[in-house]
């Protein structure tokens, strides 16, 4: 039976850090029953090209921080260390067509916990980008 592909990030800035990983990477059980994959920054248009077009994509977050994991503050999208467009475009050219959404928001003065304003900037962004995407393709 071929062992399926698990994805495991590299850590989370706001949470879980990379010796986190580096740890579960350590577990011969994990060896065992699956091939994983760490996916960073660095690697994500990669991933795109592979999991996309085998519909292994259900779900895409979108997150941006600005500065590095010892020092990092969350940010807008497209405000901090990574491209947002060169992403979105990456999935639609690889056929995505699933959801796409925020993951963690700034905190804003006077937002409410959950973020409602901040998301609702962020989700906008989203929204925008697609639609651009698809202007230019009618375009061409």
């Amino acid at each position: 039976m071929k062992k399926p592909v698990l994805a495991i990030t590299m850590g989370d800035p706001a949470g879980i850090g990379p010796e986190v990983t580096v740890k579960a990477l350590q577990h011969r059980e994990l060896w065992e029953k699956c091939i994983p994959v760490v996916v960073g920054e660095p690697y994500v248009l990669d991933m795109i090209d592979t999991f996309v077009p085998r519909g292994k994509v259900s779900i895409v977050h979108l997150r941006d921080v600005q500065g590095t994991i010892e020092r990092f503050q969350e940010c807008f999208l497209g405000d901090g260390n990574y491209d947002p467009a060169k992403v979105l475009t990456r999935l639609k050219r690889c056929g995505y067509n699933g959801i796409v959404i925020d993951d963690h928001v700034p905190f804003l003065t006077d937002d409410t916990r959950w973020g409602r304003t901040a998301r609702a900037f962020e989700n906008g962004y989203i929204q925008g980008m697609k639609a651009m995407l698809d202007y230019l393709d009618a375009q061409s």
